[in-house]
């Protein structure tokens, strides 16, 4: 009986041990388990980020040239403009609208209800081809000098609604004939995205 209770014991005591060990084994598996997930995640954070960045570097970028327009002074802002977008990036981009208005001056980035116009379009644009997007103004009175303001949004490779801003001054320079020039820098104009 003593020899039994001595064997129970002593199987007892590896029984504990070894369970102590599948512990310890179950704790190294859950530690690996994490480190795995956690590593898993941070590869691919960085294999994002590197996405990313070939986007970055790849996208397609709109670049608003000169305007010009065919019609008089007198019948431009009832009539139409045409923008020339270029494309300074590597990848096609999809023109999707152009939104804006009309201002006097160019004091700050808004303009009136009145004085705006949106021009819907879906038009690629290749980075060895411009396009050309006609967008229809709608003005009153017709002052000697105006300030067009607008946005065009684009989509590109993995983003869209990009926008590139574009700020262009209108002045008559003959009794026909219509000039446009371009704010380059001013605190006015958003920053493009």
């Amino acid at each position: 009986d003593l020899v039994a209770q001595q064997r129970s014991a002593l199987w007892g005591a590896v029984m504990g041990i070894a369970a102590l060990i599948g512990i310890m084994l179950s704790a190294i598996g859950v530690w690996l388990v994490y480190t795995t997930l956690r590593e898993t995640k941070r590869s691919a954070d960085l294999a994002n980020a590197n996405v990313q960045a070939f986007f970055h570097a790849e996208r397609g970028v709109a670049v608003i040239e000169k305007p010009f327009s065919e019609a008089p002074f007198a019948e431009i802002f009832l009539s139409t403009f045409v923008l020339k977008v270029r494309n300074a990036g590597r990848s096609l981009i999809r023109v999707t609208r152009v939104t804006g208005g009309w201002r006097d001056d160019f004091a700050k980035w808004e303009w009136d209800e009145q004085r705006q116009f949106e021009s819907i379009s879906d038009q690629p644009c290749r980075p060895d081809m411009p396009i050309s997007v006609v967008v229809s103004g709608i003005r009153k009175s017709h002052p000697p000098r105006s300030v067009i303001l607008g946005t065009i949004w684009y989509d590109t490779l993995g983003m869209t609604d990009c926008k590139s801003h574009f700020a262009f001054s209108v002045s008559v320079v003959g009794e026909d004939e219509v000039l446009f020039r371009r704010f380059h820098t001013s605190e006015q104009i958003p920053r493009d995205t």
